[in-house]
């Protein structure tokens, strides 16, 4: 156990701070795990660092997610290689016509990609990207929407990834008897109410009906100032790139996704999906000529290798999170700030203190299984309502999870619309900014009128 008090919560604070002063993710994150390898060890700290690498790589579920977003960094690959996407483009472009349509089509689309957050964000992300090019609509904008939109549908459907998890931390903490899972998550769903506001508040921005603002707004300008410069003729490479892309049919990109999404539903393993859709793509493309067989293994290796970047910020970010355990960071907050609260204040502060957990160590679920068996017990002990606290806990994971920048979805994102972490962080964080407080203040009223 141990005994470092406020200064295991000093390495995670020192990542935010730095990756807005040096807009450097990955660096960041390795200074907090440094920072954290010297509070553990002292002048032993580059053992523990080591020791912290060798953790996060030995890892079933680092290897499954190196594997998932390389499978995923491939299909991209093919999909721009055989001209699948730019068919998918075309299509699109019948429906995507100014730049509301495009972003309430993301939505729309991300609504109904609920099965995976991951799948719908690479999905998502990749299917939408030129419309939002073409359409003056800020690659920020699409990311805030594309991940907006993952976790809040996945909660809100329990025949996801998301709510099979939940439902098992509905079971284990009491709350639901073994079988009763799906039933109790249904009667807990009207208290997850931030996927709710996340999903009216992104479908409002993208309608135009709630007006952007700060670094978001921003991005909109720069976009428009683009557009003009392209119209007066300063940019005439992006038109002269886009004329020698190939094009082919649209299903070469759409019958890849449905089978991903078919055989990931079928085996609930969406690392088997992307390997059939892999497969698929080459008895697809090779027939048609579409690429050599060469090039269809090329294109598996390279896009692999594109997801890089990725792959560095989740090591950083799993290394931070075990450094963390060891700091007793998560079980230090919430124990100091779960004592003598009254029931009524409860689902805040359980949303609170989650949310600012799962932000801050950017380990959602594992935040969530650590919250569901301190929270629970203490509101059966105080008489708060238990539906009530784990909506609360599973609303504060899905909003930890879309604004956390260093974490798997937004890392995601980030690398599926070509923008920076810090950047994402800046500027769709700002618009969930006002998501999180109306979600206190709901919870706020919940618990005065419940409890």
């Amino acid at each position: 156990m141990s005994d470092l008090g406020v200064w295991c919560v000093m390495p995670t604070i020192s990542v935010f701070v730095l990756a807005m002063i040096t807009k450097k993710t990955t660096l960041s994150l390795v200074i907090g795990c440094l920072f954290a390898s010297v509070l553990l060890s002292g002048p032993r700290f580059g053992a523990k660092f080591v020791e912290a690498i060798y953790g996060v790589m030995r890892s079933d579920l680092w290897i499954w997610i190196i594997l998932v977003c390389g499978f995923f960094g491939s299909l991209v690959f093919l999909f721009e290689k055989s001209g699948g996407i730019y068919g998918f483009d075309k299509l699109l472009s019948r429906i995507c016509r100014s730049r509301r349509s495009t972003l309430v089509t993301t939505w729309v689309l991300g609504l109904m990609l609920f099965v995976d957050d991951w799948l719908s964000i690479l999905t998502n992300g990749n299917a939408m990207k030129r419309m939002a090019d073409k359409h003056g609509v800020p690659r920020e904008m699409l990311a805030y929407t594309c991940n907006t939109l993952a976790s809040s549908a996945c909660v809100l459907v329990p025949i996801s990834t998301w709510g099979v998890f939940m439902m098992s931390q509905l079971v284990s903490s009491g709350i639901a008897d073994s079988g009763d899972g799906m039933s109790m998550y249904f009667s807990a769903m009207k208290y997850m109410i931030y996927p709710m506001v996340a999903l009216v508040f992104s479908l409002l921005y993208g309608m135009g009906i709630l007006p952007v603002f700060g670094p978001m707004k921003k991005a909109f300008k720069r976009v428009e100032t683009e557009a003009d410069e392209k119209e007066t003729g300063t940019d005439e490479s992006v038109t002269e790139k886009q004329e020698d892309k190939k094009v082919s049919s649209p299903l070469n990109f759409i019958i890849p996704i449905i089978t991903l999404i078919i055989v990931s539903v079928a085996t609930g393993e969406i690392l088997y999906g992307a390997l059939v859709a892999l497969i698929l793509c080459g008895i697809m493309y090779l027939p048609q000529r579409l690429m050599k067989v060469n090039e269809y293994l090329d294109g598996i290796v390279k896009g692999f290798g594109s997801m890089l970047p990725v792959f560095f910020i989740m090591t950083a970010a799993f290394m931070l999170r075990d450094l963390n355990d060891m700091m007793d960071m998560p079980d230090y907050v919430i124990g100091k700030v779960s004592d003598g609260v009254p029931a009524w204040i409860l689902p805040a502060v359980a949303y609170t203190i989650v949310f600012l957990m799962g932000l801050t160590a950017a380990n959602f679920w594992g935040i969530c299984a650590i919250a569901f068996p301190v929270i629970i017990p203490i509101a059966q002990a105080i008489g708060g309502d238990l539906l009530l606290s784990a909506g609360a806990i599973i609303s504060a994971t899905a909003s930890s999870s879309q604004m956390c920048f260093y974490g798997s979805e937004a890392a995601l994102t980030c690398q599926t619309t070509e923008i920076d972490n810090a950047q994402y962080f800046r500027s769709a964080g700002a618009l969930m900014i006002p998501q999180v407080i109306i979600t206190v203040i709901i919870f706020l009223v919940l618990g005065y009128v419940v409890t």
